[in-house]
C-alpha cells in the first residue's frame, strides 16, 4: 500500500488566491464560501473587538491585533483560517501571508452546515496548540459559546450567551457585546 504524501503550507500556498482552504493533519481541505449572514456577523463582531483593541492600544505596547480570515500556521501539518483571531502585537507579522504564532483568542462563526464538524473537530484539534480562548458563534441558535482552555489542557465552556443579551466575555473584559444587535440583520 502506498503512503499518502502529507501536504504542507507550501502546497496550500500554490492554490489560487480566491480558493479558501485549510491544512488539517497534512491534508488540504477546501472551504465553501461563507454565507452573507456569516460574513455580516463576522464583520460586526470583528469590528467591535478591533475598536476595543485600538482603544486599549493607545499609549501601550501590550495589546492584541485582530485579524479577519486569519491564516494561522500551528505546525507543518496544520494551518487554519480562523474567522476572527487576535495575536499579541509582538507576535504579529503585518507583512506575512499567514501568521506563524499562536493566537490569544479565536472565533469561528458556525452555520448549520458546519456546526457539528467545527464544534467538535476544531475544538479538539486546537487544544494541543494552547489557544487560551475560543468562541463559537452559533448562527442558528443566535448565541455565543465562550470556551476557555482549562488546566487540563481541554476546552471548557465558560459561558453561553443568547440573543438579546448585553455581556462581557473573557478575554475582552470592558467590552460590552450586544448580542441582539449582533444577530439583527
Amino acid at each position: 500500500m502506498d503512503a499518502i504524501e502529507k501536504k504542507t503550507i507550501n502546497d496550500l500556498l500554490t492554490l489560487p488566491d480566491e480558493q479558501r482552504a485549510e491544512l488539517i493533519d497534512g491534508k488540504i481541505v477546501l472551504m465553501e464560501p461563507a454565507s452573507s449572514e456569516h460574513s455580516r456577523v463576522q464583520l460586526s463582531l470583528g469590528s467591535e473587538i478591533t475598536n476595543f483593541q485600538l482603544k486599549k492600544k493607545s499609549g501601550s505596547n501590550d495589546y492584541w491585533v485582530t485579524l479577519s480570515e486569519a491564516w494561522t500556521q500551528y505546525d507543518e501539518e496544520n494551518t487554519f483560517v480562523h474567522d476572527i483571531a487576535t495575536f499579541a502585537s509582538d507576535q504579529y507579522d503585518p507583512k506575512a501571508k499567514y501568521q506563524n504564532s499562536r493566537p490569544e483568542w479565536i472565533c469561528e462563526v458556525m452555520s448549520p452546515s458546519n456546526w457539528n464538524k467545527a464544534a467538535q473537530d476544531l475544538r479538539v484539534k486546537l487544544e494541543p496548540f494552547g489557544v487560551p480562548f475560543y468562541w463559537m458563534v452559533d448562527l442558528e441558535r443566535k448565541g455565543i459559546i465562550a470556551l476557555k482552555l482549562g488546566s487540563s489542557g481541554k476546552y471548557e465552556v465558560s459561558r453561553f450567551v443568547g440573543d438579546g443579551e448585553l455581556i462581557e466575555l473573557e478575554p475582552f473584559e470592558g467590552l460590552a457585546i450586544d448580542t441582539g444587535a449582533l444577530f439583527k440583520p
